[in-house]
C-alpha cells in the first residue's frame, strides 16, 4: 500500500521552490535562546505551502499562497494583512512586497509568522520527540479550542494531537474531526458550520515527516 501523500507533481514543485524556502529560512535566522541556536528546517515551510495552497505560487486570495488570515473580511481583512506584512518586513529589514503576487515575500513572511509561534525553544529534535514543531504548526493554524479528545471545547485539554491540520493521517486510519465555518453563498451570512471527520487531507507533521523521509527525491 502506498502511504505517500505527495505526488510526483508535488515532489517536482518542492524541488522547484526549495531555494525560496531555504532563502526564507536564512532571512528569518535561527531560533534564538536554544543551545545551539537552530534554523528552521526548510521542509516545515514546504509543508505549509502544501497545506495552504497545494504548492501553487499564486492563489486568488489576499492572504497569498500561505494563507495569512487575520480573521476579518473584505477590505478590513486586506488592510490587516498589509499592516501585518509591513510590520514583518520592517522588523527584518526586507523591502515590502504584496504576498498575493510576490512569492519571495510570501515565503519569508510565512516563515517569520511560524517563528512567532515558536518562541525561544528548539524547533525540532532529530528523534522527533519534541512537540515544539507540531505546536508551532498548530499555532500557525490558530490553536482551536475544539482540538480536544472529543472534538468538543472544554472537554479535555486542547492539543495539536487532536488538530486535523497538524496530526491527521487518513492512510493510517487517523481521521480527526473538523469543526469550522466555511464559505457558502446559499445560506444567510454566506457561511455555514461543518463538523465531520477529515477523510482525505494529511496533517502538517505527516507531510513534514514524508518530506524528511524522501529527502533524496527533493534534494
Amino acid at each position: 500500500m502506498d502511504n505517500h501523500y505527495l505526488t510526483p507533481r508535488h515532489i517536482r514543485l518542492v524541488k522547484q521552490y526549495r531555494p525560496a524556502y531555504e532563502d526564507a529560512v536564512a532571512a528569518v535566522g535561527n531560533i534564538q535562546g536554544t543551545l545551539p541556536p537552530q534554523p528552521f528546517p526548510w521542509e516545515a515551510i514546504a509543508t505549509l505551502h502544501f497545506l495552504e495552497a497545494d504548492l501553487l505560487e499564486r492563489v486568488k486570495v489576499p492572504g497569498g499562497p500561505f494563507q495569512l488570515d487575520p480573521g476579518l473580511k473584505g477590505e478590513a481583512q486586506e488592510e490587516a494583512i498589509r499592516v501585518k506584512v509591513a510590520e514583518i518586513c520592517l522588523k527584518y529589514g526586507w523591502p515590502y512586497g504584496d504576498i498575493a503576487t510576490d512569492f519571495t515575500t510570501a515565503v519569508r513572511v510565512a516563515t517569520a509568522f511560524l517563528k512567532m509561534k515558536v518562541g525561544h525553544h528548539a524547533i525540532f529534535e532529530e528523534d522527533m520527540d519534541s512537540d515544539i514543531l507540531p505546536d508551532a504548526f498548530w499555532g500557525y493554524n490558530g490553536r482551536s479550542k475544539w482540538h480536544t479528545p472529543t472534538a468538543e471545547a472544554g472537554v479535555g485539554k486542547a492539543s495539536w494531537e487532536y488538530s486535523p491540520y497538524v496530526n491527521n493521517d487518513p492512510k493510517a486510519g487517523r481521521c480527526l474531526m473538523v469543526r469550522a465555518s466555511i464559505p457558502d453563498a446559499t445560506v444567510e451570512g454566506g457561511r455555514r458550520k461543518i463538523s465531520r471527520p477529515e477523510l482525505h487531507r494529511p496533517g502538517a507533521m505527516i507531510v513534514y515527516r514524508e518530506l524528511k523521509a524522501r529527502h533524496a527525491e527533493v534534494g
